[in-house]
C-alpha cells in the first residue's frame, strides 16, 4: 500500500502543479521541452501503476488469513492508471479542437475542463477494514 500512495502522491503533484504550469499562462504558450517531460513522467506512472497492479495479483499466502486484504488492493492501481488513460482523450481533444478552428483572433478563448482523482476507490477504507478484522480473527483462531 505504501508504494501505491507515493504512485497517488506523484500523480497528484505531476497532475495539479507540473502539467499546469508547463503549459503555460492564459493565452501564453507553454514550455514544450516541460510539457514532453511531463508527458515521460505520465508514462513512467502507468508504468508503476501496472506493475503494482501485477504485484497485487501475483501473491501469493502461505496462510488465508490476508487473501481478503489482498483482494481489497486488487484494482486500486487499475483504478489510477484509468485517470491516466483519460487525460489522452482530453489532449487528443484539445488537439483535435485546435486543429479545427482556423480562424483565430485575439479574443479567441476555448477553454478545457478534466477532472481527475488519483486515490483509493471510494469504498476501499470500509473494504480493507472488514478485511482486516477478517485477518486478524482467522489469526486469533489459528493460534489456539
Amino acid at each position: 500500500m505504501f508504494e501505491l500512495e507515493k504512485l497517488i502522491a506523484s500523480s497528484k503533484q505531476i497532475f495539479t502543479v507540473q502539467l499546469i504550469s508547463s503549459w503555460g499562462e492564459d493565452g501564453h504558450s507553454g514550455d514544450e521541452n516541460l510539457i514532453v517531460h511531463i508527458g515521460k513522467l505520465a508514462a513512467r506512472l502507468s508504468d508503476g501503476y501496472a506493475a503494482w497492479e501485477e504485484e497485487v495479483h501475483s501473491v501469493f499466502f502461505e496462510q488465508e488469513a490476508f487473501v481478503k486484504t489482498n483482494e481489497v488492493l486488487k484494482g486500486c492501481g487499475y483504478h489510477n492508471f484509468k485517470q491516466l488513460e483519460l487525460t489522452q482523450n482530453l489532449v487528443a481533444e484539445v488537439a483535435q479542437v485546435i486543429s479545427e478552428h482556423t480562424d483565430w483572433s485575439e479574443d479567441d478563448v476555448l477553454k478545457f475542463e478534466h477532472v481527475m482523482v488519483f486515490d483509493f476507490p471510494e469504498d476501499f477504507d470500509d473494504r480493507f477494514e472488514k478485511a482486516m478484522r477478517h485477518a486478524e480473527q482467522v489469526l486469533m483462531l489459528g493460534e489456539f
